[in-house]
């Protein structure tokens, strides 16, 4: 009762009555209770005051010339604000009849001239705190109906992340399947009958026939086609790892890895996917100290936010990507910067959301930086996204640098 009452005391209230010591009277009794009252002298005055500003409590005379009581609530009820405000009514008629017009027109409560301060301070407290018992009510029901729509758009992309995974674990092994036939019989091919067949063609080219000019042809394309074979199931595994990744949980913890192999790592295969060759300019040492992260994870981060960069910089005359990293404290930085479009102000709270994406349909899932933000709190680190003032936007992510634990004394 005590936190009503504190909150009952910064109430503003409003009386209005054309009897000015009625009026002067009450208004005197509320103030010295802590109350700011306003006053007005008839029922045309009130309702001015009541459009120009938000009162928590009116009390009300019933009989005022002009406007009259009746008629003023009425209108006050069909304004917004005023639909449920309380509403005290004061008058010298105590008859039923005078009371169930007062209720009729939306009153809460009918007080009988003349007024004894002490009942209307009562009064007055009551429904003070009844009304601050409905908002808390309607504040809790706002937030249980926030709450339920939050939790079923979160289940609702739990549910598609649910079916993604399963999609991509199944995508990965039907992919693996047919790639890992392919690279061995590309081994067997060039470990095993290459070297016979690259003496016969030797043999042949170093004849004057017709067939000697495609025998040497044939040994000088052939080791670049191996390596053509090489690079591409080396690719085609990159891809089913990183499926992988997508597919399983994400829970997982240890591992540690070198930045700068990563970054190398990350954008050899990240380059295959830029639709431009914007020109990169790495500063990763190879010295920089560990983080506390796998490394395939760190690969896919830095292929997601690098790949992003160069659909940000199409069209752009000089397009560039910058990346750098930094010891913050316990924590290593690296940033990933463009110098193209940058990022809308009203789109970047968006962006990490789950299936929110700026792309023409069929060209992003909406995923990647979702994903991203996800590792990064598994990990123990954070990202955020800014526009550089120069153009063009950053991504820095922090990732806790791993701590060896010290070797026992042998």
């Amino acid at each position: 009762m005590s936190k009503i009452i504190t909150q009952f005391e910064s109430r503003r209230l409003l009386v209005i009555d054309d009897d000015l010591v009625t009026r002067k009277a009450i208004s005197m009794g509320l103030r010295r209770q802590g109350m700011e009252v306003f006053e007005a002298a008839g029922g045309f005055e009130g309702l001015e005051q009541c459009k120009s500003a938000t009162f928590d409590l009116l009390i009300v005379d019933m009989v005022m010339p002009g406007l009259c009581g009746e008629k003023l609530i009425k209108v006050l009820r069909g304004v917004e604000h005023y639909a449920d405000t309380p509403i005290l009514v004061m008058s010298a008629e105590s008859g039923q009849a005078s009371k169930n017009e007062a209720f009729n027109a939306g009153a809460v409560d009918y007080v009988v001239k003349p007024v004894h301060m002490n009942e209307l301070l009562h009064r007055v407290r009551v429904h003070c705190e009844l009304q601050e018992r409905r908002r808390q009510v309607r504040r809790y029901a706002e937030d249980m109906e926030s709450l339920a729509k939050s939790r079923a758009e979160q289940l609702l992309v739990a549910d598609r992340l649910t079916t993604l995974g399963m999609l991509a674990a199944g995508v990965a092994h039907e992919i693996n399947n047919p790639m890992t036939f392919i690279a061995g019989n590309a081994q067997t091919l060039e470990q095993q009958y290459w070297p016979i067949i690259q003496n016969a063609l030797q043999a042949v080219a170093a004849g004057e026939t017709p067939e000697s000019g495609k025998a040497r042809y044939i040994l000088e394309e052939m080791p670049g086609i191996f390596k053509s074979f090489s690079m591409g199931t080396t690719r085609i595994r990159s891809i089913i790892q990183n499926l992988k990744i997508y597919a399983r949980d994400n829970n997982e913890e240890g591992g540690s890895c070198s930045p700068a192999e990563a970054v190398r790592d990350a954008l050899l295969l990240a380059k295959g996917s830029f639709n431009i060759q914007p020109k990169l300019f790495v500063v990763v040492p190879d010295d920089l100290p560990k983080v506390a992260i796998d490394i395939q994870k760190l690969e896919q981060i830095i292929i997601n936010l690098t790949v992003n960069a160069s659909h940000a910089l199409e069209g752009r005359p000089d397009p560039k990507i910058e990346i750098t990293a930094r010891v913050d404290g316990k924590f290593l930085a690296l940033r990933i910067a463009d110098n193209g479009t940058g990022i809308p102000e009203d789109i970047l709270p968006k962006i990490w959301e789950p299936f929110f994406t700026t792309k023409p349909a069929g060209k992003g899932t909406g995923l990647g930086l979702a994903i991203i933000r996800e590792i990064l709190d598994k990990a123990g680190g954070r990202i955020e996204a800014r526009n550089r003032r120069e153009g063009g936007a950053v991504f820095e992510f922090h990732l806790p640098i791993d701590i060896a634990p010290e070797e026992s004394p042998s």
